[in-house]
């Protein structure tokens, strides 16, 4: 009994950060909050795949021609973080 309680108060912890994760479901960078260095989802650090969709000439440009994907686990920099722009592909 006590282990059922354990499990149930850690997945209440984790919230939605780890639902992304767990459902594989990409999230729009847009949607994430970047503060302190860290990314955060409804006001929890975010655990999870991210995708962006940008203008690589400005943010005042209509044309949408880049692409970037990535991971971030609570709240940081996970992994490759790959951005394509113009076809062509640039990872870190």
């Amino acid at each position: 009994m006590i282990m059922i309680n354990v499990l149930l108060f850690s997945f209440s912890i984790n919230g939605t950060s780890q639902k992304n994760e767990i459902n594989n479901i990409k999230t729009n960078l847009d949607d994430l909050i970047f503060e302190n260095q860290l990314y955060f989802y409804e006001g929890e650090l975010y655990t999870g795949s991210f995708y962006n969709v940008y203008c690589s000439h400005g943010a005042n440009s209509k044309n949408k021609d880049s692409y970037c994907e990535g991971a971030i686990r609570n709240g940081k920099r996970d992994g490759v973080w790959s951005w394509y722009c113009n076809n062509s592909l640039t990872t870190r």
